[in-house]
């Protein structure tokens, strides 16, 4: 009897395993017509997304050989994004946050800021420094100087570069500045001296090359022996700090005594 019933049954189960469900299946990608067969490997780029920390250690050691994709942080990186922006657009004010450590300079920013040296400002809310924007480059009283067509001067020659020409100022030109706070930068960044307005408007106007020609405030890229009056006007990792002058300050490294900061006899040679 059972013997029987497997000789009928042996056809039917054979017509069955034609049917679809017996065929192994493969995707339909849909668009070319190709078809691909499915997988369930982890191992591929789509792993390495997996979360630090995961509870799985094979699963890590299998991502392992798989290239990351992601971008490496650099310490200056993780810094910008812990301690505030490093740039040195006019879009950031603020780059002299603590820890910042200027690449010139032996020590970082402290924290907190050190105090501003005794800064002259105008009317206008604006340090005397600045004064020279407001002047019309017509009529100066100023006269330039080192150039054969230029008169003696009788005081100091300011120079803007090494050979070029300069602006005369007068003889008590007040090098270290007893506090009217006008200044002048010059001799590309590396000389400073306490001057008349109309001193820098007219080296402005006339032959900027070397000269401070920067309208205040300053976005935070100011090298070291320019003139501020906050520390956001120098760069990264400088302080606006005090010299021998006053009434103004010099961008200089963290922790300088005001004595040393100064800029050398050069810069006072006709």
């Amino acid at each position: 009897m059972h013997l029987r019933w497997i000789e009928l049954s042996s056809p039917l189960i054979a017509l069955a395993c034609l049917l679809p469900a017996c065929v192994p299946q493969k995707a339909d990608t849909g668009s070319t017509g190709e078809q691909t067969t499915t997988t369930s490997d982890t191992s591929g780029p789509a792993a390495s997304t997996e979360a630090p920390g995961s509870e799985s250690e094979g699963a890590s050691t299998t991502t392992s050989a798989v290239p990351s994709t992601s971008v490496a942080t650099s310490p200056e990186e993780t810094t910008s994004a812990t301690s505030g922006p490093l740039t040195t657009t006019a879009d950031s004010q603020s780059s002299t946050s603590g820890g910042l450590q200027h690449a010139v300079c032996e020590v970082p920013f402290p924290e907190p800021a050190p105090p501003l040296p005794p800064i002259n400002f105008a009317p206008d809310a604006t340090p005397r420094f600045d004064d020279w924007t407001d002047l019309d480059c017509a009529g100066l009283g100023a006269t330039a100087c080192g150039r054969p067509e230029d008169p003696p001067c009788n005081g100091l020659c300011l120079r803007g570069t090494e050979d070029g020409p300069g602006v005369c100022t007068s003889a008590d030109i007040d090098i270290w500045c007893d506090g009217e706070g006008e200044a002048i930068g010059y001799a590309e960044g590396s000389c400073w001296a306490c001057s008349p307005s109309e001193v820098r408007a007219l080296a402005c106007c006339e032959f900027p090359d070397g000269y401070d020609c920067r309208h205040w405030p300053y976005p935070s890229d100011g090298p070291p022996g320019s003139i501020c009056a906050r520390h956001e006007d120098c760069e990264a990792g400088l302080v606006c700090g005090a010299h021998r002058g006053e009434g103004y300050g010099i961008c200089q490294c963290p922790g300088l005594d005001p004595e040393d900061v100064a800029p050398p006899q050069s810069c006072f040679q006709q």
